[in-house]
């Protein structure tokens, strides 16, 4: 199995279990749309990629690299709120995202040198 070079995917792993965290609360407790929202359930597919990250698994951020920007739009959507709660707690989700983007990146970018040596996993 082809895997992410130390330390990417574990960053990976706790960015999105963070982002995890982060969007139950957000949606459940700190802010959410309106009583009893379902919103929650959006981090489901970000929960489900956690532990093929921890295991530094590419295909795994193959996944997470298409599925991120979703969660990215959200938050530039959602930022432009009038409420400024909202907007706070936008703005933490971008980070969040951005964190996770950045990171993609590093460990896309750390793999493609560890191939173009020629250490295959």
């Amino acid at each position: 199995m082809k895997q992410i070079p130390a330390p990417w995917g574990r960053v990976n792993a706790v960015a999105l279990l963070l982002m995890v965290a982060y969007g139950v609360l957000w949606e459940t407790w700190w802010n959410p749309v309106r009583e009893g929202s379902m919103l929650w359930l959006k981090v489901i597919p970000l929960a489900l990629l956690i532990p093929g990250l921890w295991q530094s698994k590419m295909r795994h951020l193959q996944w997470l690299s298409l599925l991120i920007w979703i969660y990215f739009g959200e938050a530039l959507v959602r930022i432009a709120s009038p409420q400024a709660s909202e907007a706070w707690l936008s703005a933490g989700w971008l980070l969040l995202s951005l964190i996770s983007a950045v990171s993609i990146w590093r460990g896309a970018r750390a793999y493609r040198r560890q191939m173009a040596i020629g250490d295959s996993p």
